[in-house]
């Protein structure tokens, strides 16, 4: 017979590191970001619409992938899958570079200059899309941008 080493009783535990989670779930809000699986397809569909975006002078396509993406995957974990090209899709004609592009709202992309390169302005972007927009179907986006672009955007 082997000689076998008995392991004590663990000792009582409880959560008190500062990132443990206390309750089932993931933490959501602002600047929290979304969650959902394989995120990061999203990037890899992206730049299947490289060729097809419309950009104004000054503009990078980096930028508007960068930006878009956010939002792609918040539309995507809004229905509880992995990203599609429909996702990129709306997310891209939400801001314009694909589909009709209102004056203003080509103005305001402004804000996403730069974006390649600094998470902020990409967090800001996806922060700017409400998830129910986010959420609505290619035809529905177009129709609001038609009416009134500034509705598809929370107020900065």
């Amino acid at each position: 017979m082997r000689p076998v080493d008995r392991l004590p009783a663990p000792e009582a535990w409880s959560q008190t590191r500062v990132a443990e989670l206390t309750r089932p779930g993931q933490p959501i809000g602002k600047m929290r970001g979304v969650q959902g699986p394989d995120q990061g397809y999203a990037l890899s569909l992206a730049h299947r619409f490289e060729s097809q975006l419309n950009l104004k002078a000054g503009e990078h396509a980096e930028d508007a992938i960068a930006a878009c993406v956010g939002v792609a995957m918040t539309r995507a974990s809004h229905f509880g899958r992995a990203p599609v090209s429909k996702d990129l899709e709306v997310a891209f004609s939400i801001w314009g570079f694909i589909g009709s592009c209102p004056d203003g709202l080509a103005d305001e992309r402004t804000c996403i200059s730069g974006a390649s390169h600094n998470y902020w302005v990409q967090l800001d972007a996806t922060n700017r899309v409400p998830e129910i927009v986010a959420a609505m179907s290619l035809e529905q986006v177009e129709s609001a941008k038609s009416e009134n672009w500034k509705s598809l955007f929370e107020p900065s």
